[in-house]
């Protein structure tokens, strides 16, 4: 699972010609586009699946490293 900021560099890193800012991230879900997005002491925990999900709303390339633990691979 991975943080905002996580998700922010994947996706950037995904897609090198696009503006990935944690404002995009935040017009999606005050939009209700992703659904049940897990919280852990108030801070938002994405899984892979959610990442895809947020990259296809945000017409973005996903990243395509993920481990065994359905979690995206970070450097």
């Amino acid at each position: 699972m991975l943080g905002t900021r996580d998700v922010v560099r994947a996706l950037a890193k995904a897609n090198p010609e696009a503006v990935v800012t944690e404002d995009r991230i935040r017009w999606v879900l005050r939009r209700g586009l992703i659904p049940d997005l897990n919280r852990v002491g108030g801070r938002l925990v994405w899984t892979a699946d959610d990442v895809r999900l947020l990259a296809e709303r945000l017409d973005l390339e996903a990243p395509d490293a993920v481990n065994e633990h359905n979690r995206l691979a970070t450097p």
